[in-house]
């Protein structure tokens, strides 16, 4: 992709994220760096994968175990959404907020181009994505 064409579509996240009441408005970017690496999904998306450790031992992370089903993505905004007060792993403490989702058109489990259409509802949450071992980047801007 070109300068060019990368300032355009940067333009255009920026818009879209101002369009859905951020109350931000973009006045200059000082500097710009980013950062290509080749996309390689999970294979086990959609189901329960265990939390890697160096995640797992900050605390900061719920993890909700859904082994019988490929709805990941749900129960964690779900997690995000109405936290249980204990046992949040537990997939039961979210499934009665199941309708406060508007997951129309969605296919589960939610495919990489899914995220955008599942971001664009009015939910204030960004999804992230590990990117090395040590870091966590957001999916998109």
């Amino acid at each position: 992709m070109t300068s060019s064409k990368r300032h355009h579509h940067f333009a255009q996240r920026v818009d879209q994220f101002t369009r859905r009441g951020s109350g931000y408005t973009l006045e200059r970017i000082n500097q710009l760096s980013a950062t290509c690496i080749k996309f390689r999904p999970l294979g086990a998306a959609g189901s329960y994968i265990p939390t890697p450790a160096w995640i797992k031992h900050k605390r900061a992370v719920i993890n909700v175990q859904n082994k019988s089903d490929n709805r990941c993505f749900v129960w964690s905004v779900l997690a995000g959404l109405f936290p249980a007060r204990e046992h949040t792993y537990r997939r039961q403490h979210y499934a009665k907020y199941e309708k406060h989702l508007n997951l129309d058109g969605l296919e589960s489990p939610l495919t990489v181009k899914d995220i955008a259409k599942f971001e664009a509802t009015p939910l204030p949450f960004t999804v992230l994505q590990p990117i090395q071992k040590t870091r966590v980047f957001p999916y998109c801007i």
